[in-house]
């Protein structure tokens, strides 16, 4: 059985030189309701937080100078400019292996917690509340 197939190709269609484009109003569409934009402390779930802890503790650890404790960090999320301090203290004990009697010293960490120092947004509005639930969060984790 022998079918064949034939492609036919159609001239393309004349582009208008000139073409009236014609505005319909809408009436759910005004642009007089123009409401300003809702920065709630709430609007950031436990997710979010924890999104940015996750960031600011990436920054932290790819940071050359993330063992330095005051170190500060700035971090955009969403529309919110963060700003966290890295507390980071340790000190060093004696034990671990031994050579000939002589015990090697290791460093254990006292504190390394990240506190948020400030909120706020791109017009200059802080938000101290954000600051409170973020830092909460930071102690929960």
């Amino acid at each position: 059985m022998n079918t064949a197939t034939t492609t036919t190709m159609r001239p393309a269609a004349a582009v208008p030189t000139c073409e009236t484009l014609v505005d319909y109003p809408c009436e759910y569409i005004t642009g007089l309701e123009e409401r300003p934009v809702s920065l709630d402390a709430y609007t950031l779930t436990k997710y979010d937080m924890k999104c940015i802890f996750e960031e600011l503790r990436d920054m932290v650890e790819h940071d050359s100078r993330g063992d330095i404790d005051g170190e500060q960090y700035d971090l955009d999320f969403k529309a919110y400019r963060i700003e966290a301090v890295h507390h980071y203290q340790c000190h060093e004990e004696r034990g671990g292996d031994s050579y000939c009697g002589v015990c090697e010293s290791y460093g254990v960490i006292d504190v390394d917690r990240i506190q948020v120092v400030r909120v706020f947004d791109e017009d200059g509005k802080e938000y101290p509340a954000l600051v409170a639930r973020l830092n909460e969060y930071a102690l929960r984790v």
